[in-house]
C-alpha cells in the first residue's frame, strides 16, 4: 500500500513494545499507542478503506474479538464522525493519551 502512496497510521491501545502484532505492524506503518476506554483498533487507509476491530483484553493468542474491513464510503464517514474530531482532524480526546 505504501508503494502506491497510501499513508497508513495506526492508533491502538496495543503497545508495540509488549504486543507482537503491534510490533510487527510498526515495522511497516506508523503505530501510535493511545489510551482508550473501549478496546478499539481503527485503521483508515487514505479515506477509502478502513478496518475497525474490537480487541480482547483477555486472550493474547487471538486479540481480535470481531472486526470489519470495508471500502464503503458512507460507513467510513459514519465511523469517522464517531472517532475523529472534525476541527482538528485528531482522534477524539477519549482516544488521546
Amino acid at each position: 500500500m505504501q508503494e502506491e502512496g497510501v499513508d497508513v497510521r495506526l492508533y491502538s491501545p496495543l503497545d508495540p513494545k509488549h504486543n507482537a502484532l503491534a510490533r510487527e505492524l510498526a515495522y511497516i506503518y506508523q503505530v501510535k499507542q493511545v489510551e482508550v476506554e473501549t478496546p478499539l483498533l481503527f485503521i483508515n487507509s487514505d479515506h477509502r478503506r478502513f478496518l475497525l476491530a474490537r480487541i480482547s483484553s483477555q486472550s493474547m493468542e487471538n486479540p481480535f474479538e470481531s472486526a470489519i474491513f470495508s471500502d464503503d464510503q458512507t460507513l467510513l464517514q459514519l465511523v469517522s464522525l464517531l472517532l475523529i474530531d472534525g476541527k482538528s482532524k485528531a482522534l477524539l480526546d477519549t482516544l488521546l493519551a
